[in-house]
């Protein structure tokens, strides 16, 4: 037969032959039909311009090329990724990506995406062409992802030189990766300029330079050195060439030589000029001003730029007070640099000053000041300038004194300047007048220190001459001063003119608050009558809440225009009485018809008090006693009678002697007697409440001497800790015996709740109410029961005896009882035990007569009817039956795959009788641990044992072992479950012919024989899964050999057969014979192979030519389909057909043994490659080569693929 593949895949040709007495060959070949794809060559070119090293600061670019070898590339299949390596991490996804127009493809990359700890970069280009090819290649670029490490060596640190000196620097660089690409030294002069910039690309690593410095200042050195791919590393150094640095000069000069500085406002000037030999700009000036204090420390305090000042290299700082409090000195610092980087510094100190001199009038002096008219009045100040510490807002501060600058004193009287009339000195100034009139007078002066502190002093004095008015003022009422905010006043006073030959002539008053000593009404002018009275009027509604009092100051002149101030103060009482109920206190409670002393007592600590009153008020609002009295009231006693039950009102009020009123309400109640409630317990349940059954509570209610209201007693139960109502408040009646029953059913109490409260309320018909609770726990828990034997997944024996116990306990209520039943296999109760008297721990003795699950059921209560249920289940087992497998004798022990395997095994009722259809078998694959066959039942036999035959065809390829389980079962239920496993021998042994050749020809001769030498084997082979299988090994060997009429010519069979073995076969007969040899292994799996062979007569020889042109049909062939090549010769020869593209590729070798002499040779071509992959359409070339051993012909024929 002839096979054509449609399919790529693996193909499988089974064989399969009978002989006429029912021997069975069985025999299979595997081989693979191969797509005839090619791939694409992918080509990645590296960074010859870093030794393929990526940076990670900037953009990296790499290349590749994709060929399609032979076919043309899917753009769309193109694809490029990159990974980060040695993480593994993606940092590109596969994206597709296009060529240029060089069909050169282009992968970028941001060096700043690579993770910090990356060290390579992958990447991974996958292409495909429109055969169906794929190709996947990769390119590892090592990353440098640090930069390089550069040392200048050489001037050191801190180096000073001099212009025109000769100055040698070298430096030194390291790169530990990519490697140094070059090193770049640039001088920069202290103006800014480039003095050199040398780059060196030879030897980066060790560069050096010189520099000539041509002027001074501050020189810098920078040094830059760059990687292959781009890092960097750079130094610096700075190197000063002397010069002359710029020179400060204060114009205002310190305190260490007198001159002190007010600190309120200030300017300090200072000169810049430069201090080089070239007169270089000034570039830079700081001024820094700093605080020193008592301890010698310093603090800056401003930091600033100075102002220039009108005249050339002069400047100017202003700043303000911004002193610390414990400064005693400032420091001004000036730091200028020039323009070659050269700095100089200069500082000055200075003495704070900024206390104000002091001014004292020492004459003329008294309270008051007064000079007698006609007398000289002798006017002389002291002038001073302390230093030390003062006060202000609460913060000492430190002061020096700069001393008196008496050129800025000056001097009023009476508003006319007197400077220059009196003496002055450094320490005061004298002035004598003689011509002052009578009245007052007011001198004015102020005085500077030399840092422009300002002192000054307002003093006043009188001249007086002969008595004054006298200024008499007249009290309240009550013979008091004090007054109320509230009301309006008429102040009376009387004024006489302090001598009989003079008059009043004048008279004003002022009215100051205090203690603010501000005016708040005046001046006002006082009418007085002939007696000399006169009045004020003033309203006490202006006055401040702030006041606690106001000043009334009058002035009065008489007639020789002496004059005279008298003042009264009247204080204010803002606040009102104190009044005091001492009993009964707060809510007090008496009882009806006891009297009661109402005591309490009145008080003024101010204007003092006018009028006292207080009155009783009963329930029903009549007064049953009060009281009114004058002034203060010590300690007094009111009795009331109380006749009535409910609340009394005792109202007291108080009123001072300018008009403020308290007032002091106190209630207190008169009780009826209270119905007295009582509760019982519940005695029966230990006193818990249940939360599912009914829960009676009882409780009496005792009037208390008094009948008790049926309506009136309602109960409430709430929910604890919740304290929540769950029930009422509803009424409850009396019963016969005098109690009161609430009913509370469980199922309304919350889950949560830990107790109920009973609220209940009475009262009793002369008005006595009372509320009383009682609490009682819930017990909502339910008990805890245990079952201690038998455990959890218990298993016995048939006929077993079995004690049940049971444990319980409950912590609430406590236990009531404990019940255990049991319940056999069919569910029919078999015992069971209620235990009331020790609950607590329960036993039940039980046996177990029939096989099956037992249930054993318990249940415990508590006291208020919580139940707790368990179950537990036991098994009773019965005798298993005993199931023994039998060996695979005739097979060692092993399982072919091409027949069949007869296996046995025993069962054992154990006994008892099996169970109808009580055994079942089934077969398992190893290591697959797939069912192949089964469950089905098992064959009994006559002799009692069971079988079960196994054809070796089910069972899959890749199978090392089969496991044959055995289940049964006995009439009473005992099961057992048994397996056994069997090695599989899923190779058949082989057979190789080593001589003669296939298709030998041989020429007749007499009595000729012909060897066949036999290579057998039966080897353990490894799968291509790398899983091992074992093998039985060699058993038989059967041949038999027949000539070209079929007849068989010989047959042997060969027990135990070796790995090697010879057959002689004589031979009489011409023409075409065939060997068949059939070899077994030990486990009954079979192979068979032929050998063909010729004889030939003896023919005349002939010269080897071909008789017609060597051909192929069909041409051209499809793709995939299988072509003949016919090859017609003069005489039998072997055959070479090497089969070439047209680039002269050699693609397929095709050999034969035999060809021409009686027919033409006819040899299959398949269409593809020697490694099995299908060509590509187009043209081929077939060169045929004929060989007889004495000549060899060639002729090449022209195919084509389609």
């Amino acid at each position: 037969m002839t096979v054509t593949p449609t399919e790529v895949g693996l193909y499988t040709i089974e064989a399969k032959s009978t002989d006429n007495v029912g021997n069975i060959v069985n025999s299979s070949i595997n081989f693979t039909v191969l797509a005839d794809v090619t791939t694409p060559i992918i080509t990645i070119n590296g960074l010859p311009g870093t030794n393929d090293w990526i940076n990670t600061t900037s953009l990296n670019e790499v290349t590749f090329t994709v060929d399609g070898n032979g076919s043309a590339v899917v753009a769309e299949d193109v694809t490029a990724s990159i990974i980060a390596v040695p993480s593994n991490s993606v940092i590109v996804e596969p994206y597709v990506i296009t060529p240029d127009g060089s069909d050169i493809y282009h992968v970028t990359i941001q060096g700043g995406v690579l993770p910090a700890d990356v060290t390579a970069m992958r990447l991974v280009v996958v292409a495909g062409n429109e055969v169906g090819g794929t190709s996947e290649s990769s390119y590892l670029y090592p990353v440098d992802n640090s930069v390089p490490e550069i040392a200048i060596i050489n001037p050191e640190e801190g180096v000073v030189a001099d212009i025109g000196a000769t100055l040698n620097i070298s430096v030194e660089a390291s790169d530990l990766l990519s490697g140094l690409a070059s090193t770049t030294i640039k001088v920069i002069t202290p103006i800014g300029t480039v003095l050199l910039e040398e780059t060196d690309s030879d030897t980066p690593e060790v560069a050096n330079s010189v520099m000539i410095p041509v002027t001074a200042g501050s020189y810098i050195i920078e040094v830059t050195t760059r990687d292959i791919v781009g890092n960097l590393a750079t130094a610096s150094r700075n190197v000063i060439v002397n010069d002359s640095a710029p020179i400060i000069t204060f114009s205002t000069v310190g305190y260490e030589n007198g001159w002190w500085l007010n600190p309120l406002t200030n300017e300090v000037i200072f000169t810049v000029i430069s201090g080089s030999v070239n007169n270089v700009e000034i570039d830079d000036i700081d001024v820094i001003i700093s605080i020193l204090d008592s301890e010698n420390s310093e603090t800056i305090i401003q930091e600033t730029t100075p102002l220039p000042t009108a005249n050339a290299n002069e400047y100017s700082v202003n700043f303000a007070q911004l002193q610390l409090p414990n400064a005693i000195g400032l420091k001004v610092t000036v730091v200028a640099t020039d323009e070659l980087g050269l700095t100089n510094q200069n500082e000055q100190l200075f003495a704070l000053d900024y206390a104000d001199p002091i001014i004292e009038v020492t004459s003329p002096v008294g309270d008051p000041a007064e000079v007698v008219y006609g007398t000289d009045a002798q006017i002389v100040l002291e002038f001073d300038d302390i230093a030390g510490t003062f006060e202000e807002n609460n913060v000492t501060y430190n002061s020096g004194a700069s001393g008196i600058d008496i050129t800025t004193f000056s001097i009023s009287l009476d508003n006319q300047d007197v400077t220059t009339e009196g003496t002055i000195s450094a320490n005061g100034f004298i002035l004598v007048r003689g011509d002052l009139n009578p009245g007052t007078h007011t001198l004015v002066a102020s005085i500077s220190d030399f840092v422009g502190n300002v002192g000054s002093k307002t003093h006043i004095f009188e001249v007086i001459d002969g008595p004054a008015p006298v200024v008499v003022f007249n009290p309240l009422a009550n013979n008091s001063w004090w007054i109320s905010p509230a009301s309006d006043y008429a102040l009376g006073v009387n004024i006489s003119s302090g001598h009989a030959e003079t008059v009043i002539s004048t008279v004003t008053a002022n009215i100051y608050q205090e203690p603010a000593n501000t005016v708040i009404q005046g001046p006002i002018a006082i009418a007085i009558d002939q007696a000399g009275n006169g009045e004020i009027n003033f309203h006490g509604s202006i006055l401040e809440d702030s006041q606690n009092a106001i000043r009334i100051e009058v002035v009065a002149v008489n007639g020789w225009d002496n004059e005279s101030t008298f003042n009264q103060t009247y204080p204010i009482d803002r606040n009102i009485p104190v009044l005091t109920i001492d009993n009964p206190v707060e809510d007090s409670s008496y009882l009806l018809g006891t009297t009661l002393n109402v005591v309490f007592h009145s008080t003024d600590l101010e204007s003092g008090l006018d009028i006292t009153k207080v009155k009783v008020i009963k329930p029903d609002t009549s007064i049953e006693n009060s009281l009114e009295d004058e002034g203060e009231l010590d300690v007094t006693t009111l009795a009331v009678d109380l006749d009535l039950a409910g609340t009394y009102i005792i109202e007291a009020i108080a009123t001072d002697n300018v008009g403020n009123i308290a007032n002091l309400v106190r209630t207190f109640e008169v009780n009826a007697p209270k119905p007295v409630i009582e509760f019982d317990e519940l005695t029966a349940t230990g006193g818990w409440i249940n939360t599912s059954e009914l829960n009676e509570i009882v409780f009496t209610v005792d009037g208390n001497g008094a009948e008790v209201v049926a309506s009136s007693v309602t109960a409430t139960v709430v929910a604890m800790p919740e304290n929540v109502a769950i029930m009422g408040p509803s009424i409850v009646t009396i019963n016969s015996d005098d109690n009161y029953v609430l009913t509370i059913h469980g199922g309304i109490i919350p889950i949560e709740t830990e107790a109920i409260s009973i609220i209940v309320n009475a009262e009793n018909i002369v008005g006595g109410a009372n509320e009383a609770s009682h609490s009682y726990p819930i017990d909502n828990i339910k008990p805890e029961l245990t079952i201690i034997n038998p455990t959890e997944n218990s298993e016995f024996m048939i006929g077993t005896s079995l004690v049940i116990n049971v444990q319980a306990m409950d912590s609430h209520s406590g236990l009531l009882s404990t019940y255990i039943e049991v319940f056999g296999p069919d569910g029919v109760s078999r015992d069971s035990v209620l235990d009331l008297d020790t609950p607590e721990t329960t036993s039940l003795e039980v046996e177990f007569d029939t096989a099956g699950i037992y249930t054993i059921e318990t249940r415990s209560s508590d006291i208020v009817g919580n139940i707790i249920s368990i179950s537990r289940t036991v098994s009773i087992d019965a005798p298993n039956p005993i199931i023994t497998f039998g060996e695979l004798v005739v097979s060692n022990g092993w399982i072919n795959v091409s027949n069949n395997n007869y296996l046995t095994f025993d069962v054992d009722g154990n006994g008892l009788e099996l169970a109808s259809a009580g055994v079942e078998v089934s077969v398992v694959a190893i290591p697959s641990d797939v069912t192949i066959l089964g469950p089905v039942n098992g064959t009994l036999n006559p002799d009692g044992s069971y079988s079960l035959t196994l054809h070796g065809g089910v069972i899959p390829n890749e199978t090392s072992a089969i496991r044959m389980v055995v289940t049964a079962e006995n009439i009473i239920g005992g099961v057992s479950e048994s397996s056994h496993s069997y090695p599989v021998d899923s190779y058949c042994p082989t057979i190789v012919f080593v001589s003669p050749e296939q298709n030998s020809i041989f020429t007749e001769a007499s009595g000729m024989s012909i060897d066949v030498l036999m290579e057998l084997s039966d080897i353990e082979t490894t799968s291509v899964r790398t899983k091992q299988r074992g093998v039985s090994g060699l058993d038989s060997l059967v041949i038999h050999v027949t000539n070209q009429d079929g007849e068989v010519i010989l047959q042997n069979s060969v027990a135990n057969v070796a790995n090697s073995y010879l057959l002689q076969i004589p031979v009489s007969d011409v023409g075409q014979h065939v060997v068949t040899a059939v070899i077994y292994d030990r486990a009954g799996n079979s192979s068979t192979r032929m050998l063909i062979f010729s004889i030939e007569g003896v023919v005349p020889d002939v010269d080897l030519e071909f008789t017609a042109k060597p051909y192929m049909y069909p041409s051209p062939l499809a793709r995939g389909s299988v072509g003949t090549f016919v090859i017609p010769t003069t005489k039998a020869a072997k055959v070479v057909i090497n089969i070439y593209d047209f680039s002269g590729k050699l693609v397929r070798t095709i050999a034969n043994n035999l060809a021409g002499g009686t027919s033409d040779l006819v040899i299959s071509f398949d269409g593809t490659t020697d490694d099995g992959k299908k060509l590509a359409r187009g043209a081929y070339f077939a060169k045929v080569s004929v060989v007889d051993g004495a000549k060899e012909i060639n002729r090449v024929v022209k195919i084509a693929i389609k």
